[in-house]
């Protein structure tokens, strides 16, 4: 009787061992497992099946538009509109001022089967862009990819979980526990990945500057009232320093009055 308690504790242990050997190995290539410990029989006419049918495209678009507008005011007001009308959103709205330009950049998320129409719309709207740039990257290789890696580990989570239901001892509990919690960590990381890899497909991403040049007159008129202000604030540096060194020329005034007086003295004399 113990003979065979003992004999099967060592065919558990075995299992685990093979279950670690193989988690060892998905990291390099998740094949093995799944050439190792999933299911037989699988039909090789559905998977012929599954193999010719087109897989799903996914494409990341994103773009960049930059042009010049004489009212902010109204085009603000255009595209905000237009991007509530396609569900979109904004997520970062930044405004800055130079010289002789006030410009505005909003980045924009629309969903994807809206992009081009929302193109179209400011494309109609603009009368000439600065710059035009749109790109578009297909991520449908590395989404079957992680999805697969995915299902992979998964499958190995729940064969641990069967493993430790049956663990008899407690160093044969540890380390499943360990190698799940292992598990877990990657299991968790791709689908982080998944969920990235399907925002950024379902949403395109478009930066859009516009901006508006200052006229000629009001440019001079600012550039002197900075000169001026300039000017202003150097006068007023220097009489603080001055305060600050005043007590070096009252002691020169001093030395260069009694020089004055003693040379006086012996030319009298």
């Amino acid at each position: 009787m113990n003979n065979r308690k003992l004999g099967f504790a060592r065919g558990r242990l075995l299992a685990l061992g093979l279950l670690i050997v193989i988690a060892g190995c998905g990291g390099s290539g998740d094949s093995a497992y799944t050439d190792t410990v999933s299911e037989p029989h699988v039909p090789s006419q559905k998977a012929s099946v599954e193999t010719q049918q087109p897989r799903e495209s996914r494409m990341i678009r994103t773009g960049r538009l930059v042009f010049e507008t004489e009212d902010p005011s109204a085009t603000r007001s255009f595209l905000v509109e237009e991007i509530n009308l396609r569900d979109g959103y904004i997520t970062s709205d930044e405004t800055s001022k130079s010289l002789n330009r006030l410009s505005t950049t909003l980045e924009v998320r629309i969903p994807s089967e809206q992009f081009g129409g929302f193109l179209e719309r400011v494309s109609d709207h603009v009368t000439r862009f600065d710059t035009r740039h749109i790109s578009a990257r297909d991520v449908s290789e590395e989404y079957v990819d992680v999805e697969a890696r995915l299902k992979t580990k998964k499958d190995l989570e729940t064969r641990y979980l069967e493993l430790l239901s049956k663990a008899v001892t407690i160093s044969e509990m540890l380390e499943i526990e360990h190698q799940i919690g292992l598990l877990r960590a990657e299991i968790e990381s791709m689908e982080g990945r998944l969920k990235y890899l399907d925002n950024r497909v379902s949403y395109s991403t478009l930066s859009i500057t516009y901006y508006e040049l200052t006229p000629e007159e009001k440019r001079f008129g600012s550039r002197f009232i900075v000169a001026f202000k300039s000017g202003w604030d150097n006068l007023i540096s220097f009489l603080i320093m001055m305060t600050h060194i005043w007590p070096f020329f009252a002691i020169g005034i001093a030395i260069a009055l009694g020089f004055s007086y003693f040379g006086k003295r012996k030319r009298t004399k």
